[in-house]
């Protein structure tokens, strides 16, 4: 996996933030996924959290999206879910008197 950090004019998140470009190889094909620098840094703590590499990650990303949709999109949106989950389990911890 290889990191190329945007030009401007790359893509159009660019109003997010920074955004950071990764080469990698996703069910055996090349691709280059652009993301704001952010979700970059969560995509690595998701991994991280479930003993993936954030290839492997992704590779099962896309394999949930069965190829609809930017792989971006979903990746986003898997960041979201993930952590949402995770806030209201923390929630629900405190709830329980945990």
């Amino acid at each position: 996996m290889s990191d190329k950090v945007a030009r401007q004019g790359d893509t159009d998140i660019r109003s997010m933030g920074p955004t950071l470009s990764r080469t990698m190889t996703i069910n055996g094909k090349r691709c280059r996924l652009t993301l704001v620098l952010d979700i970059w840094k969560a995509v690595d703590d998701m991994a991280r959290h479930e003993g993936l590499s954030p290839t492997e990650l992704i590779a099962q990303i896309d394999g949930r999206r069965s190829g609809r949709g930017l792989l971006r999109d979903a990746v986003m949106i898997a960041v979201a879910v993930y952590f949402l989950d995770r806030i209201v389990a923390a929630e629900e911890c405190v709830d329980d008197g945990l």
